[in-house]
């Protein structure tokens, strides 16, 4: 009789010992073999941006789970600048970027002409950019005949006037210019060709609200468009320095909806060669 117990008892045993080695065999891969790479273009680390989904190496790099081309500047060549996760040429004119290209808002080369482009007053100027009817292209950048018949004493008035630091203000989680912006930024460009021995200098700002990382990002983003418009309104970029604080630098700490409207900046100031 307690043969045939025992006897049952190992053929009851035996389906828990077969799940028992597999289970110790899914293991040992997993040991050897690591946790499967997520499925492209999704990504936990630069690791899994190495190789795109078809197996060919492009070394991108994990952004917010993504795998992108770049997801700041200094992930591109020293002469481009991260835009919209890609890499692209920096430029300040249509010179210098390539034939079959233009120099576009966000100060990179992207396709097309604009040959047939007027500009309009305050907007950049060249040979292939003309002004419209009534403006001069002075500096590369279109103003009124009026202004520029203008007599010394009222330029003078002009040059009193230009901002120490300005403020500019951004919507919530957005990098877009607004009206009065665009407008206070026109005044920086006419500043910046009568101060042609300074430097501009761009701080981006975010509120707390978001990561670290992408609040850096949100800042970078918003320094970068105010940067662009004011080398389409004909300044230099050599001459502006654009940088992002994120949320490390606010101006408002009461963290209420009011702070957070103050947070959510670009300082803008003069700074020496």
């Amino acid at each position: 009789m307690k043969l045939y117990r025992d006897a049952a008892l190992i053929t009851c045993s035996l389906p828990l010992v077969r799940i028992a080695f597999m289970m110790s065999l899914a293991a040992g891969t997993l040991f050897f073999t690591g946790c499967p790479k997520p499925d492209w273009p999704t990504c936990k680390s630069d690791k899994d941006c190495i190789e795109n989904g078809d197996g060919r190496e492009v070394n991108y790099h994990c952004v917010f789970d993504r795998c992108q081309e770049c997801g700041r500047d200094n992930q591109c060549d020293i002469d481009e600048r991260c835009v919209k996760n890609m890499c692209a040429k920096s430029c300040s004119t249509d010179s210098d970027c390539e034939d079959h290209e233009r120099c576009g808002l966000a100060g990179v080369c992207e396709s097309g002409s604009r040959k047939d482009k007027i500009a309009a007053i305050g907007e950049a100027c060249d040979e292939k950019i003309p002004c419209a009817p009534g403006l001069l292209c002075k500096n590369n950048v279109c103003v009124s005949t009026i202004q520029d018949a203008a007599p010394k004493s009222a330029t003078a008035t002009v040059t009193e006037v230009c901002p120490e630091h300005s403020v500019l203000t951004f919507d919530y989680n957005a990098d877009t210019l607004a009206e009065d912006t665009r407008s206070e930024l026109k005044q920086w460009a006419r500043c910046a060709s009568q101060e042609a021995d300074t430097l501009i200098r761009i701080e981006g700002h975010a509120d707390e609200r978001g990561t670290t990382m992408y609040n850096l990002d949100l800042g970078d983003r918003r320094a970068n468009a105010v940067r662009s418009f004011l080398v389409d309104l004909g300044v230099d970029g050599i001459r502006l320095r654009a940088l992002s604080y994120g949320e490390e630098r606010p101006a408002n700490l009461s963290r209420s909806e009011s702070g957070f409207a103050e947070n959510r900046r670009v300082e803008l100031f003069w700074q020496a060669k």
